[in-house]
């Protein structure tokens, strides 16, 4: 009698154990995961909205310079947009600044023309590569062009090359792309040498309008300055 209660004790404890056991797996089961819409992929979840268009203008506005041209490489990503700009300079009142359409840009100036088509840009860019074969680079932007004038001097203790180009102004664009060519354009450009990157002045737009502003473009080029008092 005695032996049968204690079997049918062990066997009731034997009982609650496997009980508790299957209760604490079932607590520790992960849920299956759930999935509401389509599977995420690694592009999906690496995409974010997108980026705006620096180059796109406003509804209605005119073409400043030429936006579907390919990007001028002394635009390009030099490395250096983080650091600050190691000159200073001073621009006219006929020069106004307006926003970056290229995050490359230190500055952007408008220049406004006899009407608001004939309107000129002026932009700063840092960027690599040596002075001669930029200016090249921007001679080769143009067709039917006259004779480019170059000249260098020393300006503040600043190393500067300057051009000045006229003719069909293709922005870099490729052979047989006319369409977007700007006949009769102009281009005024100062490449500065500093201690930190090298820096581009290019103003472009209508000869006229161009012309109109050259005194004030060598004002600009002659206030260029090192930042920091030394070239």
């Amino acid at each position: 009698m005695y032996g049968a209660a204690v079997h049918s004790q062990n066997s009731l404890i034997l009982v609650v154990a496997v009980a508790s056991a299957a209760l604490f797996a079932g607590l520790r089961r992960e849920p299956a995961p759930h999935v509401d819409g389509a599977r995420a992929t690694p592009e999906s979840l690496q995409r974010g909205p997108d980026d705006p268009d620096d180059d796109v203008l406003p509804a209605g506005h005119p073409p400043i310079g030429d936006l579907n041209a390919a990007p001028d490489p002394t635009e390009a990503a030099s490395g250096q947009e983080e650091e600050p700009a190691a000159i200073t300079w001073r621009a006219p009142a006929s020069f106004v600044g307006v926003p970056n359409r290229s995050a490359m840009r230190l500055a952007t100036y408008e220049v406004a023309g006899k009407s608001a088509a004939e309107a000129a840009e002026l932009s700063i860019v840092r960027a690599g590569g040596s002075p001669t074969a930029n200016l090249d680079r921007w001679v080769a932007q143009f067709t039917d062009a006259t004779a480019p004038k170059r000249a260098e001097k020393t300006t503040n203790g600043l190393r500067i090359s300057t051009i000045e180009i006229g003719g069909t102004f293709s922005g870099g664009m490729g052979p047989g792309d006319a369409a977007r060519a700007h006949p009769g354009w102009m281009l005024e450009g100062a490449v500065v040498e500093a201690t930190r990157g090298t820096y581009f002045f290019k103003l472009t737009g209508p000869s006229a309008t161009v012309t109109r502003v050259r005194a004030d473009f060598d004002a600009l080029v002659a206030s260029i300055a090192p930042a920091d008092g030394a070239p």
